[in-house]
């Protein structure tokens, strides 16, 4: 689950990601990753047929991703895939799939 904390329109939050059990309730706080005021970082994400995570960034987030994971994560496998051609001008995840 990713989510943000919307206080305001014009001035959006960091993004947080949970991984939770279905049913069980949203974290205040991100229990896998918490970005920061300048950049998501992950720019999107979804589950593999695998069960790994598998999160979207562009080039330049790439190798900062791993300082905004959460230290004691649930244990769930993860893969971060560049896509510039996507995301490269991208700096926070917008799109929201309601359909998962």
């Amino acid at each position: 689950m990713a989510y943000r904390y919307i206080e305001d329109r014009n001035s959006l939050n960091f993004i947080h990601v949970s991984v939770i059990n279905k049913g069980e309730k949203i974290p205040k706080y991100g229990n896998y990753f918490i970005a920061d005021m300048h950049s998501d970082r992950i720019l999107y994400g979804t589950w593999s047929k695998e069960n790994t995570l598998l999160f979207y960034t562009n080039s330049h987030d790439t190798e900062l991703i791993k300082y905004f994971f959460v230290h004691d994560k649930p244990d769930v496998k993860f893969e971060v895939i560049t896509d510039d051609a996507q995301y490269r001008s991208k700096y926070r995840w917008v799109e929201i799939n309601s359909s998962q």
